[in-house]
């Protein structure tokens, strides 16, 4: 799974972009299939945030948050090879990250605000029910 892009000049017919996709998954990374990608342009450039997986979804497979810039909305490059928000051992992100949306702040930081899922019970009384929950991230 990547990303592409389409250009409109009136907003009900599309065109896609001649270099799509213009953002692909690393083969054989955690991020070699991309979803969920969210655009913002935050201080004169584009900043995507996205959910990630290494290979097939499965039902065991974990997700991650990465984050690309682009000056131009059609060439990416990653903040860094590794997830910025990953899933976390015995917390409430333990196994999937995903579907983040970002707001700027008047201070000048960020807020994420995404949906996370456990491998862990919030009951042990009911083992199998491991529903999500959305949390907030604040950046610094």
């Amino acid at each position: 799974m990547s990303v592409g892009v389409l250009t409109s000049k009136d907003g009900e017919t599309w065109e896609p972009h001649a270099n799509n996709p213009v953002f692909e998954g690393t083969v054989g990374q955690w991020d070699a299939s991309i979803i969920d990608p969210h655009v913002q342009f935050i201080g004169g450039r584009y900043v995507m945030w996205y959910s990630a997986l290494a290979g097939q979804l499965q039902d065991d497979t974990p997700i991650s948050v990465g984050v690309a810039t682009s000056e131009d909305g059609f060439t990416w490059k990653r903040i860094q090879q590794t997830p910025v928000i990953a899933p976390t051992v015995n917390t409430w992100t333990d196994f999937r990250v995903l579907d983040v949306e970002v707001f700027p702040q008047v201070n000048g930081s960020l807020l994420m605000v995404g949906y996370a899922t456990s491998n862990i019970a919030p009951n042990p009384s009911f083992p199998d029910f491991k529903p999500g929950r959305i949390g907030f991230w604040v950046s610094h």
